[in-house]
């Protein structure tokens, strides 16, 4: 976790973490959304097969 300024904190979390339990995930995400956390989520690595 990096505090890069008094008001914002950054951490990182892997997809197993995000995906374990979808609908979990998504209720404590909107209830922080709803507190003011915003999210910024990327899929670097991702791999996809054609």
């Amino acid at each position: 976790m990096l505090l890069s300024d008094r008001h914002h904190v950054i951490t990182q979390a892997t997809e197993n973490m995000l995906t374990s339990d979808l609908a979990d995930v998504k209720d404590k995400m909107y209830a922080l959304q709803r507190c003011g956390v915003m999210f910024s989520i990327d899929d670097f690595g991702k791999v996809i097969h054609h």
